[in-house]
């Protein structure tokens, strides 16, 4: 509880409201402890597991599309060099490029790690960070963020810009050595 506390994952007024809950068995142990914020080790081959499931959902999903040969049109058409952000975010939504906006609901802040995770996969990913995930299409890229746990958010969005950082050629001042 007072790690919990300490590192700001939860108030201590909300520690106290899930002890009590847990006093009066309305909560089990194990939930006492994952609403404090705490995390349980991976299993020994947890790497092995995650690729295991990765892949078969990944090929369930390139086992049903069947949109293969209109994506390989377009790669290979002329104006994919023409591509902005707003001209493929309208394609992704299956409109065209300046079609009305659909309405947004508040997002959550995990809701937009997901959407910045899924926009750089998306954008700036090299191709073969995304053949390692799987994401084979455009909208491959946001379902692969969105199925992810918001801690493993963040800790993959960490990893991508650092391998970014690592090829930019002009990296920001504040990173620099001085």
């Amino acid at each position: 509880m007072r790690r919990g506390i300490s590192r700001g994952d939860v108030s201590p007024d909300e520690a106290a409201d899930l002890v009590e809950q847990h006093a009066e068995g309305k909560i089990s142990g194990g939930s006492l402890k994952l609403g404090v914020g705490y995390v349980p080790p991976k299993p020994k081959d947890y790497d092995e597991q995650s690729r295991q499931l990765d892949e078969a959902r990944w090929a369930a999903k390139r086992a049903k599309d069947d949109g293969e040969d209109q994506r390989d049109w377009d790669a290979a058409s002329p104006d994919r060099a023409a591509r902005t952000p707003a001209r493929d975010a309208a394609l992704r939504a299956g409109g065209a490029p300046g079609a009305a906006r659909a309405e947004l609901r508040e997002p959550e802040p995990e809701d937009l790690d997901g959407y910045l995770l899924g926009r750089l996969l998306d954008e700036l990913a090299s191709p073969e960070r995304r053949a390692s995930l799987g994401i084979a299409g455009p909208g491959d890229a946001y379902e692969y963020a969105f199925a992810q746990q918001p801690h493993q958010r963040i800790r993959i969005l960490r990893m991508l810009a650092s391998e970014l950082l690592a090829d930019d050629q002009d990296p920001p001042r504040a990173l620099r050595r001085r």
